[in-house]
């Protein structure tokens, strides 16, 4: 690797995300946190399960995230509206801040209650949540339960960071990238507040590094360094960044050329349920690239894709049903009625 190319690459940032490996010997929950920044979902899944922390109201808010992201636990809203719940009813914070955004969206189960929502995101807040703090700096940018007001916006990631939270870094950012909410415009600001998250362990923020180095926002055009952060990123089982790495493999772009692991990287994404990747491993079957040409796995992966909300894999479904076999067309319907493989 050219030393030009690592010179861009913010080595101290990587030096912050590996020091949150280290083992909080006196607090499982401590321990457990670090675990989950870095990634490591098996190891904080233990220090969870431990008769220290089980029972704690952290324990159980941190429970409630990997059910909810699935990772490092089944995917699963239920479950992690019950622990939210179980967590709020001892009076945590960010669990009521959680349950709050259950309830605005209706999902998990909830009820959907957006009046209810909003108020327990509002007393979160009150009561020192960074979580609801940043959530109520998204509905005040972009107009939930009321009109939009970048300036409150500002004033909410503003404390939300303040606390640490990630999210209110990535949420500033945006602000001083498009220069609204009484913030001067300034990528280069934004690209720092976004590298603050992403040292807090935030996969979005890892991601988001890679997107700017890519095009040069706020950092000096940099595709070997993009790579870095999204591979970053794909390390905590993020899917936008499985197909931003996906796609620098298939093009070269910051990378060596390696079809076989562009499509290791779609078909992880896929799996997981993410549109773009179910899109770009259809167009793989389709093309025949690294792999042998497969219509059927590829109007499956079209249909999945289009059914997800991904608007071009629509027209490339209809498209390819048009050319399969009665047969082709059974084996389909067969694989779209199971799981994602």
């Amino acid at each position: 690797m050219p030393a030009s190319s690592m010179r861009s690459i913010p080595l101290f940032s990587l030096f912050a995300l590996t020091a949150l490996t280290l083992p909080a010997a006196d607090d499982p929950i401590a321990a457990a946190r670090a675990a989950w920044k870095a990634g490591d979902y098996s190891k904080a899944g233990e220090v969870l399960t431990t008769p220290a922390a089980a029972e704690s109201t952290a324990a159980l808010v941190l429970r409630g995230q990997k059910a909810e992201t699935g990772r490092g636990a089944p995917h699963s809203h239920a479950e992690a509206l019950k622990l939210y719940r179980q967590a709020m009813d001892k009076g945590n914070e960010d669990a009521m801040a959680a349950c709050g955004r259950y309830l605005i969206s209706g999902t998990g189960g909830s009820e959907k209650d957006p009046e209810k929502g909003l108020f327990l995101i509002r007393k979160a807040a009150e009561s020192g949540s960074g979580s609801a703090m940043a959530l109520l700096g998204d509905f005040a940018l972009n107009g939930v339960g009321q009109e939009p007001d970048p300036k409150a916006a500002a004033f909410w990631y503003q404390r939300a960071s303040a606390k640490m939270e990630p999210i209110g870094f990535l949420g500033l950012a945006r602000l001083y990238d498009a220069g609204t909410g009484g913030l001067i415009q300034d990528e280069a600001r934004g690209t720092s507040l976004v590298l603050d998250a992403a040292r807090l362990g935030e996969p979005q923020a890892m991601h988001e590094m890679g997107l700017r180095y890519q095009a040069g926002r706020g950092v000096l055009r940099d595709n070997v360094a993009a790579v870095g952060w999204f591979s970053m990123a794909v390390q905590y089982e993020l899917p936008a960044a499985m197909v931003q790495l996906g796609n620098c493999y298939e093009t070269g772009n910051g990378c060596l050329n390696d079809i076989d692991k562009a499509g290791r990287q779609y078909a992880a994404a896929a799996k997981l349920g993410f549109p773009a990747g179910q899109f770009m491993l259809g167009s793989l079957f389709e093309r025949g690239a690294g792999i042998k040409p497969n219509p059927v796995f590829a109007y499956v992966n079209y249909t999945r894709a289009a059914a997800g909300g991904y608007k071009e894999a629509e027209a490339k479904r209809d498209n390819l049903k048009a050319t399969l076999t009665p047969t082709q067309l059974v084996e389909a319907t067969k694989l779209l009625a199971g799981p994602e493989q």
